[in-house]
């Protein structure tokens, strides 16, 4: 089975997945591909691998029109490996594109946090300096 780029975004938008979740007062964001066929999958996530990202394929349970089939699932939940994949094999289709358009604006929000949080630790940690001088 040769996968392609091609192959890989059309996969993601016939049978993918992003998702936000969270516990504990955290979030993150799931991309994930999911279907039945096993071996398909599991080429997916060899192809990625290929390309630097970290996929790993999960049994996601009983699943479909008549709940017999196993489903699987390849999964990213690094979020710069999702970002990345979503510039690399921009989806096609306007939902998928809304959910991406969704994770990038929940990024650069994060990121924006995460800065705001480290320049409070860095001005304690100065403020603590200047008042030891003083």
């Amino acid at each position: 089975m040769k996968i392609t780029r091609g192959y890989v975004q059309g996969a993601f938008d016939g049978e993918g997945h992003l998702s936000k979740t969270g516990h504990g007062g955290r979030e993150w964001w799931v991309l994930g591909i999911s279907n039945s066929d096993l071996v398909w999958l599991q080429a997916i996530a060899r192809y990625l691998t290929s390309r630097g990202y970290h996929p790993y394929v999960q049994y996601s349970g009983k699943q479909g029109s008549y709940g017999k089939k196993p489903i699987y699932s390849v999964v990213l939940r690094r979020r710069a490996e999702i970002k990345c994949y979503l510039i690399e094999f921009p989806p096609l289709m306007s939902s998928r594109q809304k959910k991406a358009a969704e994770f990038l604006l929940w990024n650069k929000q994060y990121k924006r946090r995460q800065h705001t949080e480290n320049d409070n630790v860095l001005q304690e940690a100065l403020d603590i300096l200047r008042g030891a001088r003083g």
